[in-house]
């Protein structure tokens, strides 16, 4: 199997799992940003915020460890005038961002630890 089929394998099976883990950092914003401005925001509720910020961190954590030897063997095979570079190319910049998605998600569970801490009992 080649670098070029390994790839394309494991992008398609993350890929689609990645998207819906942005999908729903975008959703969990949302409703971080709900709760915070309700006037009566519920500690079950930032704690149910809380698990799943949690959860689609480390998920997509899991899915950046699983990926990282193959990122590093397209590292080492880039070479700009290969046939298949921009394949590689784009592999290994999209897969330093799921890094961006990972803080971005545990950023989001920092802020609502901080907000379910304010909310009384």
């Amino acid at each position: 199997m080649t670098l070029d089929d390994r790839i394309g394998d494991l992008t398609g099976l993350a890929g689609f799992l990645l998207a819906l883990a942005a999908f729903f950092a975008n959703a969990q914003e949302r409703a971080l940003r709900d709760l915070r401005t309700s006037p009566t925001p519920r500690r079950t509720e930032a704690s149910r915020q809380l698990m799943v910020d949690a959860s689609l961190a480390v998920a997509t954590f899991v899915i950046f460890l699983a990926g990282l030897p193959l990122w590093f063997d397209a590292v080492r095979h880039l070479h700009p005038l290969a046939s298949s570079a921009g394949v590689r190319t784009v592999f290994v910049v999209a897969w330093l961002l799921l890094l961006g998605l990972v803080l971005w998600l545990t950023a989001l569970a920092a802020r609502v630890w901080r907000l379910r801490a304010k909310i009384p009992l």
